[in-house]
């Protein structure tokens, strides 16, 4: 492959030392710069799934606190379980609470 890109810049310059200058300066940026910056890229990558999974963890232990805040404050005021059952009411299928007899937490 390389051997046709020389050919190409060869036919493309008009004088053999322009031509080398060319095909050196393109061998040096397919054969070094090219696979150094995949390779940083694909690293990066790497790097921002690794952050990406840390962040979901860290939103899943947020949420699991978040959770067992609301467990304490609720037992804290007498209730088993949020929202307390006493405030709920089964009719037709759906769930509605009734908001005249909410407790102060």
């Amino acid at each position: 492959m390389l051997y046709l890109i020389g050919l190409v810049v060869s036919c493309v310059t008009a004088r053999s030392a322009t031509s080398l200058v060319s095909a050196l300066f393109l061998w040096a940026l397919l054969v070094v710069v090219l696979p150094n910056s995949i390779a940083a890229l694909l690293n990066e990558r790497t790097n921002m799934n690794e952050k990406n999974d840390q962040a979901d963890a860290h939103t899943a232990q947020v949420w699991r606190e978040l959770e067992q805040d609301l467990q304490d404050l609720v037992r804290t005021h007498g209730q088993r379980r949020y929202p307390p059952i006493e405030l709920v009411e089964r009719t037709g299928g759906g769930m509605f609470i009734d908001s005249g007899s909410k407790p102060e937490l």
